[in-house]
């Protein structure tokens, strides 16, 4: 019998990798083939992909409010796949000691972990894949191995944790290639 298997794709840094490995052009990653291809043979319980919206004023511009209509198509696509759940947080704005403008997700972490979490401890799923390269989610990792599922992290040199790659029971190098594969 086939393993149950939640995916759980950290969305800012899968962009993040997909700009990284795209070259000149960010490559289009088609959701649900790149959800098909990471669990292989497994049984899908259901993919999340964690995001913030694009950052909207009181008073928004043209182009906040382009930004936004684009990220709402985006997130009305992905909620069309089958099984699949789009998690958001918030984006917060702030400024540096330069007065720099700053933006910081908020919440999105945190949705992540007591997702897979919660499938963890309740019995859900005997295998955990994810796509992130953020120490944030270690002890997620090692609280749902100490919950018996087996956990596999998708991610790029460049852009990983040490202690997330250790933590990990199993490491698959995201690359250009694999992502091709996976392409809209």
């Amino acid at each position: 019998m086939a393993d149950k298997v939640a995916v759980f794709i950290d969305g800012g840094y899968l962009s993040f990798v997909t700009k990284q490995l795209g070259g000149s052009e960010p490559l289009q990653i088609d959701f649900a083939a790149l959800s098909s291809k990471i669990t292989s043979s497994d049984e899908l319980l259901r993919t999340y992909y964690y995001d913030s919206p694009p950052f909207v004023s009181s008073q928004p511009s043209e182009e906040e409010r382009a930004r936004q209509k684009s990220f709402d198509r985006f997130r009305y696509a992905l909620n069309m796949i089958d099984r699949f759940e789009v998690r958001l947080g918030k984006l917060r704005r702030h400024y540096d000691a330069q007065g720099n403008e700053q933006f910081e997700q908020k919440g999105v972490d945190v949705y992540l972990a007591i997702d897979a979490l919660t499938l963890a401890v309740k019995g859900r799923i005997q295998k955990a894949i994810f796509i992130t390269g953020d120490s944030d989610f270690v002890p997620v990792l090692q609280a749902i191995k100490n919950e018996g599922v087996e956990t596999i992290l998708y991610y790029t040199n460049q852009s990983v944790n040490h202690h997330l790659l250790e933590v990990a029971d199993q490491r698959i190098l995201l690359s250009r290639t694999f992502l091709e594969q996976c392409k809209r």
